[in-house]
């Protein structure tokens, strides 16, 4: 297995099943996880973690926990991976105003959703190739993958199957 010694979490709790189940597994391992307020940078052997919390805290039983998202930047050598959780709305506004978003792997935010942000968003990214998560019930919309296409950026589904993306700091291999 994976040995996990730190849990990275947005300064955020929302009172659902699958938070109290993240809770419990949590405390099952002795984990407390740390809310991120500012941004933070590690740095495991030569791969360079950056977290961007986002700007606003969004809170409340209404509140938008898409806008939540914690943005996670990895470089390893000349690689630059962007995962974007569920960012939307709000939080990618907050992204289109980064000094550069530009990456080589992109984790395409909101499952795949065009939003109004979207078109803006992944021309400022400009990765090499995508992954999104998604499945047959909820497929990404075709106006982000055809944007993708006509970038020339390579786009892996996750409803077509287990995705592996491994780093050697010049390149990228893709397997699905």
């Amino acid at each position: 297995g994976i040995s996990v010694d730190a849990v990275y979490q947005p300064d955020y709790i929302k009172d659902s099943g699958a938070y109290r189940n993240y809770q419990t597994a949590c405390e099952a391992l002795s984990l407390a996880p740390r809310a991120v307020t500012q941004r933070e940078t590690l740095t495991m052997d030569q791969v360079q973690i950056e977290i961007f919390p986002p700007e606003h805290k969004y809170s409340g039983q209404n509140a938008d926990s898409n806008a939540m998202s914690l943005v996670v930047n990895v470089t390893h050598g000349s690689n630059r991976l962007l995962l974007t959780g569920d960012a939307s709305g709000k939080r990618l506004s907050e992204l289109l105003a980064e000094d550069s978003l530009a990456c080589t792997l992109l984790k395409v935010p909101h499952h795949g959703r065009e939003e109004e942000q979207t078109r803006d968003f992944l021309a400022a990214a400009a990765p090499t190739c995508a992954v999104i998560t998604c499945s047959q019930k909820n497929p990404p919309d075709e106006a982000v993958t055809q944007q993708l296409k006509a970038q020339g950026c390579a786009a892996y589904l996750t409803m077509d199957g287990d995705i592996a993306c491994i780093s050697d700091g010049s390149g990228l291999r893709m397997i699905q």
